[in-house]
């Protein structure tokens, strides 16, 4: 099986051992099924039933999720099973509303909304290279290491060929991560204005 392929399958088991440890750390179960319960999600997707894994049945449809997509899903695994969550909140705020900003520019264009495609300068662009090499200094410098860590494991993914694709935005973002961080921000906004409207 190509390595393209493998990857792939492991980033939609990965999704869903981020669904079941979620689940195993909200019912406060011991650190054994904490452990267990990821890991056992991870073989039963990867399973072949007929022809394709429980994996790759999902990957048909939605494809295959970004770098960014997996990183977040180890965390969130991560965090449940340690207890805590492995990164502040303000990282988690910060890439969504990265994510969100990025997905709201790129998507609309790409469909055709412009004569300017961004797509397109994920095939090789040294623009969007020294770009991205610029934002992951900034990001280190303010100490957001999530930012940092996921574009710097997206640059190298897209450099091994780690994905099918050979467009750099698709080791970036995906649009499952989107709808994530959109409501990552819906939330933090809301919460907000709650806290403002009761102690006004």
């Amino acid at each position: 099986m190509p390595v393209v392929s493998i990857v792939g399958l492991v980033g939609i088991a990965l999704l869903g051992a981020a669904g079941a440890s979620a689940l195993a750390r909200r019912w406060r179960l011991s650190l054994g099924a904490r452990i267990a319960i990821p890991l056992g999600v991870v073989v039963v997707m990867l399973v072949p039933v007929g022809d394709l894994t429980a994996a790759g049945y999902v990957r048909g449809v939605i494809g295959d999720l970004s770098i960014t997509s997996m990183v977040l899903l180890v965390a969130t695994i991560g965090s449940s099973i340690a207890g805590r969550t492995l990164f502040p909140r303000r990282d988690i705020t910060v890439l969504s509303c990265v994510a969100v900003i990025i997905a709201a520019l790129l998507y609309p264009l790409a469909l055709g909304a412009s004569a300017f495609d961004p797509y397109a300068l994920g095939f090789g662009s040294m623009a969007m290279a020294v770009t991205l090499l610029l934002g992951a200094v900034l990001a280190w410098y303010v100490r957001l290491y999530l930012l940092v860590l996921c574009v710097t494991l997206g640059v190298a993914g897209y450099l091994l060929g780690a994905l099918e694709s050979r467009n750099l935005w698709d080791y970036l973002l995906d649009v499952p991560l989107a709808a994530y961080a959109l409501s990552v921000v819906l939330r933090v906004f809301t919460r907000r204005m709650i806290t403002r409207v009761g102690a006004a």
